[in-house]
C-alpha cells in the first residue's frame, strides 16, 4: 500500500513539472512582446554589446537583442510544432478508422 502511494506522489509531481513546463512554454512565448521590449529584428544597441540590465543576454554582431531573437524563434517553432502534430494526429486517426472499417466490412 505504501509503495502505491509513493507512486500516486510521483504521478502527482510528474504531472505539475509537465504543466508547468507546458504552460511557460505556450503562454511565454506568446507574451513575449511584454517580455522583451526590443525588436526581433531592428538593432537596439551596439554591436556585439555584452550582457546589462537593458540587453539580457546582449546583443549581435548587427545589435540586435538575443533575447527578442530567441524568443521570436520559440514563438515560430511552438506554432511548427503544434501544428505539425495535430497534422498527424489527424492523419493516423483517419487512416485507423478507414482500416478498422475496411476490416469490419470482410
Amino acid at each position: 500500500m505504501r509503495a502505491c502511494m509513493n507512486r500516486i506522489k510521483i504521478y502527482y509531481l510528474g504531472q505539475i513539472i509537465h504543466w508547468f513546463y507546458n504552460n511557460s512554454s505556450i503562454y511565454g512565448n506568446f507574451f513575449s512582446s511584454f517580455i522583451t521590449p526590443y525588436s526581433h529584428n531592428l538593432p537596439s544597441g551596439k554591436a556585439l554589446e555584452p550582457p546589462n540590465r537593458e540587453h539580457l543576454l546582449g546583443t549581435d554582431d548587427l545589435g540586435i537583442d538575443l533575447l527578442s531573437q530567441i524568443c521570436y524563434g520559440a514563438r515560430i517553432s511552438l506554432i511548427v510544432g503544434l501544428s505539425t502534430s495535430i497534422l498527424a494526429g489527424l492523419g493516423g486517426g483517419s487512416i485507423r478508422s478507414f482500416s478498422r472499417i475496411l476490416w469490419r466490412s470482410c
